[in-house]
This record gives structure tokens, sequence and C-alpha cells, in this order.
């Protein structure tokens, strides 16, 4: 069966309609729409993309959308072209809207045992992708190029560090780089509150949103003792928490719709700059491919810039 996609359709019409008649945009879609004519992740036959491979040049950067975090059929089309950007455009980066404690976390650095990858795949990856039959092949895929010397990494860069592996690692493994730093904080009695807290935010236990305040308090505290380090790989998952934190306050504070697009904003805007920090430190020599919702490239393109 034909499919058709079409590049970049929903911000060209969000584009044109306040530009040209209906008849103009459906006569620019048409001209430069392309046909896909197989999903099947096995396929090795790229030649129906080739037109989005031109399209995307030597870019370092492609954004994967979806229609929405539950259709199968997006998710069997975008692994099919993951696989293309691999082979074919040397692509060595996917980086899920899943938790970037999880994902980029390395544990045998503060004393841990090596977790498999695949381990911490399941673990930091949320349901919707990790655990969809359509995005098994994949997951697959990648698992089978761990062991190559041609790897295909998987990084997050969701605040929400909400996943069963920082349900289970991040407390005990930020309390111990946190320890090392010899910080002020660290010799209060808020720093336990603060660690206790963190089980909060991550098991999403909504409690008093006082509580949500001090971890807002704490964590800022944090990060100006840090002593610059507030860009390191700990202090962005100190700065994720105050996030997390404000994005938490923001739902339970105000129950509108006006201040639940403010917690979503809050999200948006740290998910961008997550992304940032892995292209500028993590990743800097390597092409990346991200997902998954096509408001994301807005939010990247007006926000990543701001320090937040």
């Amino acid at each position: 069966m034909f499919r058709t996609i079409t590049i970049a359709t929903i911000l060209i019409t969000c584009f044109l309609s306040n530009v040209f008649s209906q008849d103009d945009i459906k006569s620019y879609i048409t001209s430069h729409e392309n046909v896909i004519t197989n999903f099947d992740f096995d396929n090795e036959n790229f030649q129906d993309l080739d037109s989005l491979g031109s399209a995307i040049g030597d870019k370092r950067i492609v954004m994967l959308g979806e229609s929405s975090h539950r259709n199968g059929s997006d998710f069997e089309a975008k692994a099919r072209i993951i696989r293309y950007l691999y082979e074919k455009k040397g692509f060595t980066v996917i980086a899920f809207e899943s938790d970037f404690f999880g994902l980029n976390n390395e544990p045998e650095d503060l004393g841990f045992s090596a977790i498999p990858g695949d381990s911490v795949r399941r673990l930091s990856i949320f349901p919707m992708w990790i655990m969809c039959e359509a995005c098994a092949p994949l997951f697959k895929y990648i698992k089978a190029k761990e062991t190559t010397s041609n790897p295909l990494f998987v990084t997050g860069f969701d605040s929400q560090l909400a996943s069963v592996y920082s349900q289970k690692y991040l407390r005990k493994t930020l309390k111990r780089y946190l320890d090392s730093q010899n910080i002020q904080f660290a010799k209060t009695g808020q720093y336990a509150e603060f660690i206790s807290l963190c089980d909060t935010i991550i098991n999403l236990k909504k409690k008093d949103t006082s509580d949500f305040k001090k971890v807002v308090d704490y964590s800022n505290t944090i990060l100006d003792q840090l002593a610059g380090k507030g860009s390191s790989f700990y202090g962005r998952v100190v700065k994720c928490i105050n996030r997390f934190a404000l994005q938490q306050l923001a739902y339970y504070q105000l129950d509108n719709k006006r201040w639940t697009y403010h917690a979503d904003k809050i999200r948006d805007q740290m998910m961008a700059d997550n992304l940032k920090w892995l292209l500028l430190h993590k990743y800097a020599e390597k092409k990346l491919s991200f997902g998954h919702t096509i408001c994301m490239f807005l939010k990247i393109r007006m926000k990543a810039s701001i320090k937040i």
C-alpha cells in the first residue's frame, strides 16, 4: 500500500494560511510532497527516502514528529527513517522525549555497576514507545548495534524525571554526587529534607504545594553553591528537578487551562535547554535526530538560546 508523507506540512500550513488562499496552500503542498512506498523496517532499499536525504543535506539535527503519542503507523515510519538516517546519512544519536537522567547517567562513575543498555532503555524511555510493538524492531536494531564500532546512541531530553530508572537510582546517585561537592547546603538539615522530597517529585506523589516550593528553593540554593558546575550533568539534573517541581506546582496550584499551559511551557523550555546541552556537551561531534512532537520544533527554535 502506498502512503504519502508531506515534509513539514503542519508548519507550512500554519505559516502560509495567513498569506495565501486555501487553493494556493494545497497547490504548494502537493507540489512538494514525496511518496514513501514502504514502512517495513527490514526493507534495505532506501530509494524512496532519497528525496528526504537530499532535503536534509549535511544538517546535523533532524526533528521527527508524530501526529500523536499513540499512532503506531507513525512509529513504523519513523523507525525506518531512523535506520535510513543512521545507515545513509551518518546520524548516530536518537533523542527521545524521555527521562534526561535515566538516558544520560553513567552510574559506574559514581560506584554503581554498569547497567546493560537495553535495561536502561526499558527503565527510562516512556511506555508509549518502549512498550509499543511498532517500535520493537527499532529497539532490537539499536541493541544489535551496541557492540559494533558504530553504535546507535540513545539519549533523552525530558525534564520529567519520573521513569522507573529515576525512581530507582536518582535519589541515591544525586546524593552521592552532592556529598562529594562539599557544598554548604549539604551540611544543613534542609539538605536531608531536599533529598527526601526528591521522591515526591520523581514518583509524582502529590503533597501540599509547599513541598514543591521547598524543592524549588532548595534546588536554587544548590545550583548557586555548585561553583560554576551548574552546567555539568548533575547540575543539569538539579535544574530538571527544579523545573519539574515548578511544573507540578503550576498544575496543582491553579486548576485552569491557562495555568496548565503555563506548566507545559515550563517543561517545553527545559526540554529545549536540555537538547541544547546535549548538542553542546555530550554529543558535540555527532549528528542527532529527535522528537517526538511537532510543537517541539517551535519550542526549540524560540527558546533554546534562552538561559532558563
